[in-house]
């Protein structure tokens, strides 16, 4: 059984995740989204899809532990956008960032609107 609140989280953050894909391709040349980073939007749209998540679990109530644990785990990378913002990340890893955040936000938004 699913939420409105999932639903609606899913409908806004899939042209989210989508319009980061296309940035991180080169097909758009988009850095920010009404002055604010894209990589700033999909890092807080990430966080809202998982949150939306664990309120779906909570009206559920069902397996509620586990699901925090799995919700920590798929907010890593906005986690490290936000860490990123403090101290200096690896070239590696702050190079797959918008793209590694992309996917999970197409992802958790995909699973977010049809399950």
């Amino acid at each position: 059984m699913t939420t409105i609140i999932d639903n609606v989280v899913g409908i806004i953050c899939l042209p989210i995740g989508f319009l980061l894909l296309l940035v991180e391709f080169g097909v758009l040349n988009l850095t920010a989204i009404f002055g604010v980073s894209v990589l700033l939007v999909s890092a807080l749209a990430l966080l809202a899809i998982q949150a939306s998540n664990l309120v779906a679990t909570h009206m559920q109530g069902e397996m509620i532990i586990i699901s925090y644990i799995v919700h920590i785990l798929l907010t890593v990378p906005a986690l490290l956008y936000f860490l990123s913002l403090i101290v200096a990340l690896p070239s590696t890893i702050a190079a797959a960032l918008p793209l590694m955040l992309a996917c999970f936000i197409i992802v958790e938004g995909l699973y977010s609107f049809f399950f």
